[in-house]
């Protein structure tokens, strides 16, 4: 086509190979985002710049036909430039591939210089990925860390339950036996609920351990005796005695709480 005509031209002129030096695939690239194009000298005669440019038009219907190319070619035959004498024309020549060359040499290290900040972007991605991956790891440790915590709080609080629980039973009086029998169908039809009646929930029912979320790690109530049962939930204060682990920087912890007695119990022995 006519792009490639004015690269022959370019090649007959100057004497040099075009794009010496450079990969293939970096000439197609640069040469399709009209980033490349070949060196003119300063001291190449205009009618035959003029031809060159007008190939090398970034839009192709700007570039001329074969026609008017070979015109051009015809005034260029019957100028001066044709009388210039062949050592002459060499001279200038040799200047040519010497102002080429260093062009060359620029597009090299522009090449290169590019190469290495690819390189570096290259790396810089690969380490903010592995960051990346680090983080992920780190957060979900620490949410195995919050779960394990929280199932130990649990444990602490359902022993110390238990314990209190056990000392009460010891405190209270044993009633005594009562005396007479019962027979087995008096006992077996009271103990059928009469047809039409449904179990009403528990009357003295009420929650002895919940999950509240705390923010930073502190707040909430510590375990193993750091808070007083009687004490209500916004009078308590955290223990220091015990350093408490890291929490996870993205959610809130939960911290079992052991919610305190609030005086009133189900009757459980005696008359």
């Amino acid at each position: 086509d006519v792009w490639s005509y004015g690269v022959v031209l370019w090649e007959l002129l100057t004497g040099e190979a075009p794009y010496k030096g450079i990969e293939a695939l970096s000439v197609a690239y640069g040469v399709a985002m009209k980033k490349l194009r070949l060196h003119l000298p300063a001291t190449v005669p205009q009618p035959w710049r003029t031809i060159m440019n007008s190939c090398w038009a970034e839009d192709p219907h700007d570039r001329p036909s074969f026609p008017n190319i070979l015109a051009l070619l015809d005034e260029i035959s019957k100028s001066n430039f044709t009388q210039t004498p062949q050592d002459s024309f060499r001279t200038l020549q040799g200047r040519w591939q010497a102002e080429i060359e260093e062009k060359v040499t620029e597009i090299r290290t522009k090449e290169t210089d590019l190469q290495s900040r690819e390189e570096v972007v290259r790396r810089a991605i690969l380490e903010q990925k592995q960051q990346e991956e680090s983080l992920k790891r780190r957060e979900e440790q620490l949410k195995c860390r919050e779960i394990e915590l929280l199932q130990r709080e649990m444990s602490i609080i359902i022993l110390q339950q238990q314990q209190v629980s056990v000392e009460e039973q010891g405190k209270r009086p044993t009633p005594k036996k009562r005396k007479g029998k019962f027979r087995r169908k008096l006992l077996a039809v009271r103990s059928k609920p009469p047809q039409g009646t449904h179990i009403s929930p528990p009357s003295d029912f009420r929650h002895n351990v919940c999950l509240q979320p705390t923010s930073g790690g502190g707040g909430g109530v510590l375990v193993g005796g750091a808070s007083n049962p009687n004490t209500p939930l916004h009078h308590q204060q955290p223990s220091t005695s015990t350093p408490s682990p890291p929490s996870s920087p993205s959610t809130p912890r939960l911290r079992a709480v052991a919610l305190p007695a609030d005086g009133v119990k189900g009757k459980t022995w005696g008359p």
